[in-house]
């Protein structure tokens, strides 16, 4: 809002729900009122890639690629999920899992993919059986979850979780300190997008953050070249995160 203010723009606000008709219609009211370009925070699903690509208003999208032909501004998602198993094996976690959504492709998350490339180049055990999702409306998969905790716990291994985002991790704290074990002594827990539930519940959550206000910069500065000459003007920025570590990791 305060950089479009100075150039005189009007900001217009939609959220999907990350709901792939509701995109679309949010998508359609733009041109509707007449808007000249998008900045789009896309959903996961693939099944939208052909509505964009026939989008009729310059988009530039926010933390995904979702195409080679559509102009993307993405976080280092590989990098930091490196980054994160690192953190954790050097925190002195031995044994490591990841919590995504159950909706979620994994082939395509690159958060996932770098957290498995550390922990491999370390010769660490990794595997699908490491990999669990969770849904954040009900308790679908949390009975196989707390089950590999505790045999892993068990058998005298402290664990490191890398959760997608800060609501799974969230939700990921509560069933730990439901079956009863330590955190972050026995298990460690990080989640991903530094949102406020991450420094307000009772275990304060480490997490990743964004440099906000550089991706609006980023974003506006393509949008606003493209709006004007109908072309890309330079190449699209990997704008770097950073680990905000708090008490859910030793």
């Amino acid at each position: 809002q305060k950089i479009l203010s100075k150039e005189k723009t009007e900001l217009v606000i939609r959220t999907s729900e990350n709901d792939s008709q509701n995109e679309k219609s949010a998508l359609r009211f733009f041109i509707e009122i007449g808007c000249e370009g998008v900045i789009n925070f896309p959903s996961s699903d693939e099944s939208l890639i052909s509505f964009y690509k026939s989008y009729p208003l310059p988009m530039v999208f926010v933390g995904r690629i979702i195409d080679e032909k559509l102009v993307s501004i993405i976080t280092d998602n590989y990098g930091m999920g490196s980054h994160i198993a690192k953190f954790l094996h050097n925190r002195g976690y031995s044994s490591f899992l990841f919590v995504g959504l159950q909706q979620f492709a994994d082939p395509a998350n690159e958060r996932l993919n770098g957290f498995i490339s550390y922990l491999h180049s370390e010769n660490l055990s990794f595997s699908t059986e490491n990999i669990h999702r969770l849904n954040l409306t009900n308790n679908t998969y949390v009975t196989q979850f707390m089950n590999c905790l505790r045999s892993l716990i068990k058998t005298g291994n402290t664990v490191g979780i890398f959760c997608l985002n800060d609501l799974l991790a969230y939700k990921a704290l509560k069933i730990v300190e439901r079956i009863g074990f330590s955190v972050p002594e026995q298990v460690g827990i990080v989640g991903y997008d530094n949102l406020p539930i991450s420094a307000l519940s009772k275990i304060s959550i480490t997490s990743v953050s964004y440099d906000y206000k550089e991706l609006a910069r980023e974003a506006y500065s393509i949008l606003s070249g493209i709006v004007k000459t109908r072309k890309l003007i330079r190449p699209p920025k990997t704008i770097p995160n950073h680990l905000v570590i708090r008490n859910s990791t030793k």
